[in-house]
């Protein structure tokens, strides 16, 4: 079976030149164990403080807006919810519990973003520069989502991440255990205007055995805990599963390792619009030859 690495410690150069260029995965345990939100968000202290938070909840494939303190209670078992609960304390099909998942943090709980400070792992990142800022969707200047899930959950689909970015992960509370596979031949850079593109990068996975999923290759199998960090190179395929209760944060960025691909997918679909510069233009803005 293959396991993504695991390095603890992990200085940045070994990072960068044995993972971050070559697009190789890693687990780094304890990375982030120090920050706010590791040492302090659980269940409880989030219902408290953003509980009336109504945000986007994945239940079957159908997005519902549920209130934070809705989802967990629902996951609880509360009578409170409001909502139907099955016999093992979730909503919805037992094999795709409800998910509160992809919630960003800067558009539903700004508030909760200085107690999520990135380790160096996830720089530089050039989402965060002012020049590239005009052309994104302003959550990607700091592109990090909350997921809130119980046990049994997985994301619903294998897929690369939009826009050819590079992808982290943090856990917050309790497990996870992550699939990956690197990219097939000829992989086009998958890009987000694109309807079939959209469609092709995410492949449906709920109750399938991700052993066997593709033919190009077996999948690299990892387990994040509180504080540890994943690195998901662009054009990886992955998907998650919440081994318990758990609560994780993640995220996306762009550097030198990756523009090329982004560059390919979001610029392609946008480069008529009303006073688009061109990328040279903005490379010099970023400080690139």
């Amino acid at each position: 079976m293959n396991r993504i690495a695991v390095r603890p410690g992990l200085a940045y150069l070994p990072y960068v030149f044995q993972h971050l260029v070559p697009r190789v995965p890693v687990i780094v345990p304890g990375a982030s164990a120090e920050i706010p939100a590791v040492k302090t968000w659980t269940f409880e202290s989030l219902r408290a403080r953003v509980g009336d938070r109504v945000v986007r909840v994945d239940v079957s494939g159908q997005v519902e807006q549920w209130a934070v303190r809705e989802f967990i209670d629902s996951l609880r078992g509360s009578a409170e919810s409001g909502r139907e609960v099955l016999e093992g304390g979730t909503g919805g099909d037992r094999r795709n519990p409800p998910y509160l998942r992809n919630s960003s943090l800067v558009e539903f709980f700004p508030e909760l973003i200085p107690e999520v400070p990135l380790p160096i792992y996830c720089y530089p990142n050039w989402l965060e520069s002012e020049a590239l800022a005009k052309y994104i969707p302003p959550v990607w200047t700091y592109w990090a989502e909350l997921f809130l899930s119980c046990a049994g959950t997985r994301f619903p689909r294998v897929h690369v991440d939009s826009s050819m970015t590079h992808a982290w992960v943090i856990g917050v509370m309790g497990r996870k255990k992550f699939w990956a596979w690197p990219p097939r031949r000829g992989q086009p850079n998958y890009s987000i205007h694109s309807e079939e593109q959209q469609a092709e990068r995410g492949l449906d996975c709920i109750g399938r055995d991700l052993e066997g999923f593709f033919e190009h290759s077996r999948p690299f199998t990892g387990e994040l805990g509180p504080g540890d960090f994943l690195f998901l190179p662009t054009g990886w395929w992955h998907t998650a599963e919440s081994l318990t209760e758990a609560i994780s944060l993640s995220g996306n960025f762009v550097n030198e390792t990756n523009w090329a691909e982004f560059v390919d997918c979001w610029f392609s679909g946008m480069r008529y619009k009303p006073g688009m510069q061109s990328i040279s233009q903005l490379m010099r803005e970023l400080g690139r030859p």
